[in-house]
């Protein structure tokens, strides 16, 4: 009987998945189990989603999707636009730069 290369792979799979879960189990030296965490949404909270469900559906959007269009370039090098113009230093035509010493 000849043994595969995929049975092989599933047997390594299978040891290093029982050595993980015996490392996080009970019985084992500084095991601490993990509180359970009960959430419930207050119902004030349900009735304003119900009252409020587009307001809701605009903010968990952009929760959710935000960041991909969001522009974290602060210095924005990609932007082409300038304060003062390149043939004038002033900022309009009535206005001049002063410098001070």
């Amino acid at each position: 009987m000849s043994i595969t290369r995929c049975n092989i792979c599933l047997r390594l799979v299978k040891v290093n998945v029982n050595a993980l879960r015996n490392y996080h189990s009970e019985n084992v030296f500084g095991f601490k189990k993990k509180p359970k965490k009960v959430y419930q949404v207050p119902d004030e909270v349900q009735a304003a989603r119900c009252n409020e469900s587009n307001f809701y559906r605009l903010v968990t959007a952009y929760r959710q999707h935000g960041h991909k269009c969001s522009s974290i370039d602060p210095v924005q090098f990609s932007l082409n636009s300038r304060v003062f113009k390149k043939s004038t230093g002033s900022i309009s035509k009535g206005i001049k730069a002063r410098y001070s010493d």
